[in-house]
């Protein structure tokens, strides 16, 4: 897996979905709902599913 840097202070849990998702940065920020704080309810279920909680 290719690790994903922190594009801003605040970036770290978009950086984990992106790594985990092997996404680009700039996709998984657009799972978040505000900015890099909360992750958008209708994708919570499928972030769930991937680490299959």
């Amino acid at each position: 897996m290719k690790p994903v840097k922190q594009e801003d202070g605040l970036g770290c849990a978009v950086a984990c979905v992106a790594f985990i998702l092997q996404i680009p940065y700039s996709e998984a920020v657009k799972l978040f709902s505000d900015g890099k704080r909360r992750v958008k309810e209708e994708q919570t279920s499928t972030v769930l599913r991937l680490f299959k909680f």
